[in-house]
């Protein structure tokens, strides 16, 4: 294939909003206080993931309107049986979010299941959150491939927390419904004494969203205590991490790390101070990741052409803003 020399880019783009902030941000704003406030998020991706996060939250019991198209609700996302064509899926932008606070809804039934399909930026957090509510009793679970994605390290971090939750592996029949150490998850209400933080361990090698996860649902459990995060190995996704903790600052909520240090630490670790809450920041957009606004921003540059990217600037929350 031959390319021939462009002489000229112009024009105007504004960049999809990352996955990977997505449905973080649609958490946070289910957690801001006070109770009622509203979050409106903008340029939201639209995929499967935030589909299955909006639908789950719903069924938690928080609103979340949307400004363009609409998100089905549980009994409405499609199964792995039951894939519907491009045209019947319903389109995400814009959506706004109705905080509750750090205390997530009591669940509706008694044996309540929440369907992620094979969502793990949803399955993950909401993990981490639903564990560390004294209200929660939830079933999590997807199609059979979610079923075949580890997430032990995450369960076994929480439990360190006090958090009572397994991988269920088989059902009440004895039927095999998982893989060891795979979902589904259930989940029993937080029962550890006071609200006094804690402290507990995870590799850094295995997923940074386990991570993740754990550090946007710590502030849950920080009323009388700072709660601490400890890296046991190395950390290899420190990039994502920072993201995750740059937009919980956008909420409010510091985490002192030594993640970022120079000379490198070999196993940081993060502390969410003593009560720490998240604060809705009004209206919030979805960045775009920033390595993709690289290549247009360079184009613009070597062509001496004039290119708006929309979407990634100055005030970024991604460690990879500096390369736009």
């Amino acid at each position: 294939m031959t390319i021939p020399p462009i002489k000229t880019l112009r024009g105007t783009l504004t960049l999809p909003g990352s996955k990977s902030l997505s449905n973080r941000i649609l958490l946070l704003s289910a957690l801001s206080s006070p109770a009622g406030v509203k979050t409106v998020v903008k340029n939201l991706l639209d995929s499967d993931d935030t589909k299955f996060m909006i639908a789950a939250l719903r069924d938690l019991g928080y609103s979340v309107e949307t400004e363009v198209g609409d998100v089905p609700s549980e009994s409405d996302v499609p199964s792995e049986s039951d894939v519907p064509s491009e045209s019947d899926v319903p389109s995400v932008s814009d959506v706004i979010v109705e905080g509750k606070g750090l205390v997530i809804p009591p669940p509706t039934s008694p044996h309540q299941t929440l369907h992620l399909g094979n969502a793990g930026t949803a399955m993950r957090p909401l993990t981490a959150a639903l564990s560390l509510s004294p209200t929660a009793s939830y079933t999590l679970d997807g199609i059979s491939r979610m079923r075949e994605r580890p997430i032990m390290d995450l369960v076994n971090s929480l439990k360190q927390l006090g958090a009572e939750v397994e991988c269920v592996d088989v059902d009440d029949e004895g039927k095999e419904v998982g893989f060891k150490g795979c979902p589904p998850v259930k989940i029993k209400p937080y029962r550890k004494r006071g609200r006094g933080g804690g402290e507990t361990e995870i590799s850094g090698r295995v997923s940074s969203q386990f991570l993740s996860s754990l550090l946007m649902s710590a502030p849950m459990i920080t009323a009388e205590g700072p709660c601490t995060i400890k890296i046991t190995d190395t950390l290899i996704s420190a990039p994502y991490v920072a993201l995750t903790t740059n937009l919980m600052s956008k909420f409010g909520v510091t985490v002192e790390t030594d993640m970022l240090q120079v000379p490198k630490v070999e196993r940081p670790s993060f502390q969410v101070p003593t009560g720490s809450e998240y604060r809705s920041p009004g209206s919030i957009m979805v960045e775009g990741d920033a390595s993709s606004a690289s290549y247009f921003l360079a184009g613009g540059a070597m062509t001496n052409s004039e290119v708006t990217v929309i979407g990634c600037g100055k005030d970024s929350v991604q460690v990879r803003r500096a390369s736009v």
